[in-house]
């Protein structure tokens, strides 16, 4: 018998994998998902009834879908399969956990591979190879990491450097103001949609960098679905609007000891640059809306800046930064960190 057919010798390799205890791509579900494009997932399929598929992603993910939604499913060992069987023949040892946490980094099971660290430092906390590999060194009877020393030691980093306080201040270092959020969408997002809204705060927070003069900007952004309140609401996501006419809007100027009305700024899902460094000026420093149109709070679309009224504000509300500050003083901009919760 040929195995032409595509269905069918994806069976055959599945069947041969299992025969000789080696894993392929794992349990395969390609679902048809809402734009109406057809999604793959692989992992190990947890729980199957007559209407619900339920599977464990290589992200670490349970995933759950109708039958009905999918367009077909196979079966094979995976990854995870595999991690379960050498766990469970191994001895309970730091050696074993942390020998187990890099078979999972090589096999891009990250969602493993800090639970095994955890488990080897829990039996074994002086256990140097764990300890090195998630980045401590010991300082006298301490594991500290690289960072944490220099801090520890009063020291800054800036540029790529560590050095005293007063001499990062002289070369022209300002401590930076930053901020965590959790921006939310009503709706359902696809993974589309997700992708698009992490794009566009990345913008939005390099954005915030050079208005700001290198000064402040977000560290880490959590995204969330079918959630109605958090710090930034995001509204209409194919719009840079929230209503006609209305690209945006601040409630409050931010406090993070505050007990939310529901929100602190709204925002379209394809907010303008603008709208971004505008509505965070009002909620950040309480500034109001500027008749200088080439000032961000102004309107202007083109506006990348603040005017001397809002520094003003600015410096009151953060008294040690500096305005006028020369681009070749400032910090290179953090990655932001993206939290991705599709719910």
């Amino acid at each position: 018998m040929k195995a032409n057919h595509p269905v069918v010798r994806v069976l055959l390799w599945c069947g041969i994998f299992s025969f000789l205890g080696l894993w392929g791509s794992g349990d395969t579900v390609f679902v048809k998902d809402k734009d109406k494009k057809s999604r793959k997932i692989e992992g190990k399929i947890t729980q199957e009834t007559d209407l619900l598929v339920t599977i464990l992603d290589y992200e670490g993910k349970s995933q759950v879908f109708q039958r009905s939604d999918l367009i077909m499913l196979t079966h094979a060992k995976s990854k995870i399969d595999a991690y379960e069987e050498k766990k469970a023949a191994m001895e309970n040892t730091a050696d074993k956990h942390y020998e187990l946490a890099v078979w999972c980094k090589e096999n891009k099971l990250n969602f493993l591979v800090q639970k095994e660290y955890d488990a080897a430092l829990a039996l074994n906390p002086d256990h140097e190879k764990t300890r090195a590999a998630l980045g401590f060194k010991k300082y006298g009877d301490k594991w500290l990491t690289e960072d944490e020393y220099m801090k520890s030691q009063g020291k800054v980093k800036y540029k790529g450097k560590w050095m005293d306080k007063t001499k990062a201040s002289e070369a022209g270092y300002v401590e930076p103001v930053t901020f965590t959020f959790t921006a939310v969408y009503a709706g359902d997002c696809t993974k589309k949609d997700f992708a698009d809204l992490a794009k566009r705060f990345q913008q939005g927070d390099e954005a915030l960098y050079n208005a700001m003069e290198g000064q402040l900007y977000i560290s880490k952004i959590t995204i969330k679905d079918k959630t109605p309140k958090g710090d930034i609401i995001i509204k209409n996501l194919d719009s840079d609007s929230i209503a006609p006419g209305v690209f945006g809007n601040a409630a409050v100027p931010y406090d993070p000891n505050m007990t939310w009305p529901d929100y602190w700024v709204k925002i379209g899902g394809k907010f303008m640059m603008i709208t971004f460094i505008h509505e965070f000026n009002h909620a950040i420093a309480g500034s109001p809306d500027e008749a200088d149109q080439s000032c961000a709070m102004g309107g202007a679309f083109e506006a990348t800046t603040y005017c001397e009224v809002c520094w003003g504000r600015l410096k009151k509300k953060y008294p040690h930064f500096k305005h006028p500050r020369p681009k070749k003083d400032w910090d290179q901009l953090p990655e932001l960190q993206i939290e991705i919760v599709d719910q």
